[in-house]
């Protein structure tokens, strides 16, 4: 090695040291070092270091330190092999000591090579090349993010990986506080820095007389970037938490052993309107937080309050850390700075019990797993925008969708946005599913995506698409059609839905007393909505499924939200869950009777928010008791009914009392039963229909099906929103194709999902909205010719695997 510039300016008598691990060689002024030789006890050290270590396979890293280094110091090195002629002369510009040398050998001569990382990016630049965006024409309003890891201080390596990315639409970078980077950043017209940390101090619930200060930490965090030369308003998004979760009863030892959280649990029990006497205690003094195992199902009301609230208290308590955490971020970086917090609680379970996981005290009787309940984070203002992953494949992209729901839910109501990491690297096939994973989040009103993470592989194993083919033209795809309707994708907002889900929570403290021997709630990293879960969980996926597919919106509300003001958006109402608080279950019933259509099955809402019997609803609807069924597999379960000559799945029918049998089995048992209660109606499956529609709609890898028998079920799942004459503002005449749209001042935006897994060689959409529209345009076929019929309007097109299509007023 050599080095042969500093400053930019030639040497004279300079002296330099070139380290690798314990070796260490120097060189004087420009003249070459001696020979560093790697041996075989080198190479075994090397391939058990970080990242060598978990990617299993060459590249090997080389990670040589050169000092002193004055930005810009130019490096030359040599490197031979043993037993071969083959030398590689290689050249780096450093801006800090930091110099990694890639080792491998050719695929197809099996010759051992030697680069720069530089230099072995080389293989992924032309796909990003064939994909770039024009400047003009990239996003400029959305918060696209990406990721490129430098391994190294070559400056080389740093303004390839940034400007290549740029290439594709990204708008964010994260990057290191490193002092070249905000200038490469701005050459490339990536305006915006991104960041993230894995958490706060002291964890998701923060806490302990050890844990740094949150204004402390956030001041510390902000003096790195600027002290490396970034503005306070380069800065846009921050990711505050990675995938936050708790175990019991770790956590309840916590807080029984710390006074100040003690105080603290004790205040918000009674912040909830409780006393000591209706936790079973004397006072104050007595009141402890209680786990799985001190509440039996005998347990008796006080017990049990204690118990649910136990459970809620830490999902409360993280939510009001990360606010405070987000409150000190905006002031040491900027109030502009987006907050996030990445869940893996997929189904949004705030309390689950079986999973293991990486809980130290797995067979402890009050062993769980908590994590932030969605609704109340949001409603605490947790994170400037709700977040979550996919990390599954694109013949799964329609999920997204459901995410979207619930966090658009939470969002409209409590003035926040969301987004989402949409995970390359396991991105199979369709390909074009990338680009519907994309589409389905921003058409469903995400401002922010983060496309995690080019890498490469090689500085990040396990997490990165480097080495993914076809994913940077897929990005490239879905960047260019967001930038052409950015105008009304970025200001759109979704107009509001006529049907509801009621998201469940209270049910979830309780599920652990239906758990089979070695039954596990996976209510975190299962990302399979279908398995690992309660019956009654399950049916609210898959019956937001089959409204998906059917092309009707639908909003996610919480028990906090069974209020009048609320239930009066909608004319239709799902409820899955059996535990739904009282005073829910009043407003509800006062929303049926002044014409709402309430849909219930199997013993939903048959207990309050304690688990004890509630007769609020069921009395109204002869609903008999049903305890609530662990589901494996819910695609695994067993046949137990037809009906118009199709096969339903799951538990035996459970028809209630009294009531107009709509629908029967085949064997003449009522399927749904109708109650009229003064203005409106309860329908009452006796079944689980969504989760009998999932069975035959998906697939042995969760892809969709497009069938005569699941479209069968599926028209029974909208049976209720058919009888109650909901109108979408958007209908499309084949099934599987999903519209979202978005309205702002410009005009509307609805983007077009197609599920069925086929290009469609025509589709005719139905639009109705509330002004003229002057003008349709897709943004990948321009110009579309519009009819008028009554109060809305026509048009026709070819679709593929997604558009977006512009209403212009």
């Amino acid at each position: 090695m050599r080095v042969i510039k500093s400053a930019g300016h030639l040497l004279s008598t300079q002296s330099y040291t070139y380290k690798w691990g314990k070796l260490t060689v120097k060189s004087q002024g420009s003249a070459w070092s001696p020979w560093l030789d790697f041996t075989p006890a080198d190479v075994r050290t090397a391939l058990h270091g970080y990242s060598s270590s978990y990617l299993r396979r060459f590249p090997a890293i080389i990670r040589l330190q050169v000092s002193p280094v004055v930005d810009p110091t130019s490096v030359n090195v040599q490197v031979r092999f043993s037993g071969t002629a083959r030398e590689a002369n290689l050249s780096a510009d450093l801006f800090g000591p930091s110099l990694a040398l890639m080792i491998w050998r050719d695929v197809n001569s099996n010759a051992p090579r030697a680069e720069t990382m530089a230099g072995y990016n080389q293989r992924y630049w032309a796909e990003f090349d064939r994909a770039a965006i024009p400047p003009s024409q990239r996003p400029k309003r959305f918060l696209i993010v990406d990721r490129f890891i430098g391994g190294d201080d070559d400056i080389l390596d740093w303004q390839q990986g940034i400007s290549h990315l740029a290439e594709v639409g990204i708008t964010a970078m994260l990057v290191p506080p490193l002092g070249p980077l905000p200038g490469m950043l701005t050459k490339d017209g990536v305006g915006r820095v991104a960041l993230a940390v894995y958490s706060p101090p002291g964890g998701a619930l923060g806490g302990g007389t050890k844990t740094q200060p949150l204004d402390k930490w956030a001041s510390e965090l902000a003096a790195e970037y600027l002290k490396a030369g970034y503005s306070p308003s380069d800065f846009s998004i921050i990711a505050i938490a990675d995938e936050p979760g708790w175990y019991f009863p770790m956590v309840l030892e916590a807080v029984k052993g710390d006074p100040t959280s003690l105080d603290e649990f004790r205040s918000y029990m009674a912040q909830q309107h409780l006393t000591p006497t209706m936790l079973g205690a004397a006072n104050w003094s007595q009141v402890y937080p209680v786990g799985h195992g001190g509440v039996s199902t005998s347990a008796p009301l006080s017990r049990r309050r204690l118990f649910y609230w136990t459970c809620r208290f830490f999902s409360w308590k993280s939510a009001q850390y990360m606010r405070s955490a987000t409150a000190q971020l905006h002031r040491a970086f900027t109030p502009e700075l987006k907050t996030f917090s990445d869940f893996n609680n997929f189904a949004d379970q705030f309390y689950f019990e079986g999973f293991a996981a990486n809980n130290p005290s797995p067979h402890n009787p009050d062993a769980a797993m908590g994590a932030p309940d969605w609704f109340e984070f949001g409603q605490m203002h947790g994170a400037d925008l709700m977040w979550t992953e996919d990390w599954f494949a694109n013949n799964r992209a329609y999920q997204w969708s459901y995410y979207a729901a619930k966090f658009a839910s939470i969002g409209y109501q409590n003035g926040l946005g969301f987004g989402g990491y949409v995970i390359g690297r396991v991105d199979g096939d369709p390909p074009d599913g990338l680009t519907q994973r994309i589409l389905a989040l921003v058409g469903n009103g995400a401002k922010a995506v983060f496309y995690y993470n080019f890498g490469p592989a090689y500085n990040w194993p396990g997490n990165c698409y480097s080495e993914v083919p076809g994913v940077p033209t897929q990005l490239g795809r879905a960047d260019s059609m967001i930038a052409k309707s950015e105008n009304i994708l970025w200001p759109g907002r979704k107009p509001q839905a006529q049907v509801a889900i009621l998201e469940p929570r209270s049910s979830e403290v309780w599920d652990g007393l239906s758990l089979p021997p070695g039954g596990a709630v996976v209510g975190a990293t299962n990302n399979n909505p279908n398995a690992a879960t309660l019956d009654y969980m399950a049916e609210e996926y898959d019956e937001y499924l089959a409204l998906e597919m059917s092309d009707i919106p639908v909003d996610f509300i919480d028990e906090d939200e069974l209020t009048d003001a609320t239930l009066d958006h909608y004319k239709v109402l799902y409820v899955t869950e059996p535990d739904v608080p009282n005073s829910g279950q009043r407003a509800v019933t006062r929303w049926v009777k002044a014409g709402g259509t309430l849909v219930m099955v199997p013993g939903a809402a048959q207990g309050d928010r304690y688990d004890e019997p509630a007769k609020t609803l069921t009395l109204l609807t002869g609903s008999l008791s049903h305890e609530r069924a662990y589901v494996r597999n819910a695609l695994s379960l067993k046949q137990v009914a037809t009906v118009g000559g199709e096969p339903v799945f799951g538990e035996p029918p459970d028809p209630p009392r009294g009531g107009t049998v709509l629908l029967t089995f085949d064997d003449h048992m009522p399927a749904i039963t109708q109650h009229d209660v003064d203005r409106g109606r309860i329908l009452t499956f006796s079944w689980f229909p969504g989760i009998a529609y999932a069975h035959l709609a998906l697939g042995p890898h969760l892809e969709l099906l497009d069938n005569a028998a699941a479209n069968s079920l599926r028209e029974l799942v909208l049976k209720p929103v058919r009888s109650a004459g909901v109108s979408p503002p958007v209908q499309v005449n084949i099934p599987y194709v999903e519209s979202p749209i978005l309205e702002s001042p410009e005009g509307d935006a609805i983007t077009l999902l197609n599920w069925t897994g086929r290009d469609l060689s025509s589709i005719k959409v139905r639009v109705r909205v509330p002004f003229r529209i002057r003008q349709v345009v897709s943004v990948t076929r321009g110009n579309i010719s519009l009819q008028r019929q009554g109060d809305g309007v026509t048009f026709s097109l070819p679709l593929g695997a997604a558009d977006i299509v512009e209403l212009r007023r």
